[in-house]
């Protein structure tokens, strides 16, 4: 048996996601199975070695998803039998011969075009599609953006999430993630960014571990709030419909997090602040066009309280945006506030198509601040 054969043999033995074997079926499981099927399908697929490090903290992490099926993909076939996800794919084995893609963009395409029509029968049927990403080697940058133009092909709503390489790992890298950055953002609905440089000064006494955790958990609890959101019903209620809208909004997105204790009068003020100012990600939440909000809490949430949440985004991306937000209590939330909230559109000046850097909106990310200390930084072709 080949490799490729022995990962689809281990993966069939996981448990289908959101299926349970009860041991009498009553009218309650009937509904909760119409209720399944009428649910949206999201679909979580992470491409190379990060990429397959960020579905296995996502698998991990899954106390039980009815409609996110987790993914990994590689051309790496030792990357991929330690990752962890509901299905794993090697791609490009005659390309490759699972050996992985080096530093080689070109490589990591061509597996793609040799499992090109694997990928479209794995996409088929999705509503929205999450890729993960760190760019700069070979299987990344030569497969995330050639997947996330496959997705745009099939209309398939599409978010990006990637990471760009430290300064340290030089040019040929930098340059690679810019190239693959330069053709992910154009045809992705919405894309997140996260340069691994900021961890530098975010979390420089923290272990190598915990220091990548922050943007595993960044991703991770994006992923459980659209899913808490479509899945769990609210007291201000959210459905797939308000999520597209708020996805349609094309350009960078800032994704946030935040969980506020205690019984503090000034407790959703400063949950909101500690989102809106995330220090891991460089672009400006006042460019924003859209932001989605969920916002979850115990019975003893003020009506101020979550009007003061929804109020301060308002104000962050101006009343004349679209917010759209959902609310939901959870006695598991007692004395807490957490919010998880997402900007979109934030505006792309130009795509680097005519030789110049990728160049956004005043203040947004660019390749200048990305890479602030790096002289003659490559441009996007």
């Amino acid at each position: 048996m080949d490799i490729e054969n022995l990962l689809l043999e281990l993966d069939s033995n996981i448990q289908p996601i959101g299926i349970h074997k009860p041991t009498q079926k009553t009218e309650n499981d009937d509904l909760s199975e119409i209720i399944k099927l009428s649910l949206p399908k999201i679909k979580v697929i992470g491409v190379g070695g990060a990429g397959n490090n960020f579905t296995t903290a996502l698998y991990k992490s899954n106390d039980y998803w009815k409609i996110v099926e987790i993914i990994a993909i590689n051309t790496d076939a030792g990357q991929l039998a330690i990752s962890k996800a509901h299905k794993r794919i090697l791609i490009g084995k005659n390309t490759t011969k699972g050996h992985g893609a080096g530093n080689d963009p070109s490589l990591g395409f061509k597996a793609f075009q040799e499992s090109k029509e694997k990928i479209r029968d794995l996409i088929e049927n999705t509503d929205l599609l999450i890729v993960c990403a760190g760019l700069g080697g070979g299987t990344g940058s030569g497969v995330a953006p050639a997947l996330v133009e496959l997705s745009k092909e099939m209309k398939i709503l599409t978010m990006s999430f990637v990471t760009i390489p430290f300064k340290c790992e030089g040019k040929v890298r930098i340059n690679n993630a810019l190239m693959a950055l330069g053709k992910i953002i154009p045809n992705s609905t919405v894309t997140i960014v996260v340069p691994n440089e900021r961890l530098i000064k975010l979390a420089s006494r923290k272990t190598l571990q915990n220091a990548f955790n922050m943007a595993n958990n960044l991703l991770t609890q994006l992923v459980r709030s659209l899913s808490d959101l479509i899945e769990k019903p609210g007291l201000i209620n959210v459905d797939f419909s308000d999520v597209r809208k708020i996805l349609s909004y094309h350009g960078l997105a800032l994704p946030g997090v935040a969980i506020s204790n205690g019984s503090d009068e000034k407790r959703a003020i400063s949950v909101a602040e500690k989102i809106i100012n995330n220090p891991l990600l460089e672009v400006n939440p006042a460019l924003g066009r859209g932001a989605l909000i969920e916002i979850v809490s115990g019975e003893d949430l003020l009506l101020t309280e979550a009007y003061d949440i929804v109020n301060k985004f308002t104000a962050i991306i101006g009343e004349d945006k679209e917010v759209i937000f959902g609310l939901r209590i959870d006695p598991l939330f007692k004395n807490k506030i957490k919010v998880t909230s997402l900007i979109t559109g934030i505006e792309i000046i130009g795509d680097g198509s005519n030789g110049g850097y990728l160049q956004l909106a005043d203040g947004a990310i660019s390749s200048t601040t990305m890479f602030e200390e790096l002289n003659d930084i490559p441009t996007l072709k």
